[in-house]
């Protein structure tokens, strides 16, 4: 029931964040969403996982973030983008999005993220796909 609520549109049109049922639609409709079944899913700081990640989430403050965006353009070239609607900001656009599509991603973060995970007013949040962490911590040194 819960989950119907959120892919109508119907959850977050309630709490008023959107003008129209169908803008919180669209919206829901749009946001990345990992779709295969998954045994489980485990975060952990970095520097503790004793495995290769899928997915980096970085929280930075906006220099940290123009110096990661540094580092992807210097080692894959092209341009970063930025894909969020300001809602799911963690699990949708730094997690889901950029395991979905293989690309990095920077978000703004949400009212739940702000809250519940303590991303601060002058932090925001990238996610880097694992196959390019290292490439991206290489060009850190080099840049």
């Amino acid at each position: 029931m819960y989950l119907k609520k959120i892919a109508s549109g119907e959850f977050y049109y309630s709490l008023k964040r959107f003008k129209s049922l169908g803008s919180a639609k669209r919206t829901l409709d749009s946001i990345p969403k990992i779709d295969l079944r998954s045994y489980a899913i485990v975060y952990t700081p970095l520097e503790k996982a004793g495995f290769v990640p899928d997915i980096v989430v970085i929280i930075a403050n906006p220099m940290q973030a123009m110096k990661v965006s540094q580092a992807i353009v210097y080692s894959l070239g092209g341009r970063v983008e930025s894909d969020f609607s300001g809602i799911q900001s963690v699990c949708a656009d730094a997690v889901a999005g950029p395991f979905m599509r293989k690309i990095p991603n920077i978000t703004l973060g949400c009212s739940g993220s702000r809250q519940y995970a303590d991303i601060k007013e002058n932090e925001l949040i990238i996610g880097l796909n694992g196959e390019n962490l290292g490439c991206v911590v290489n060009s850190l040194d080099s840049i």
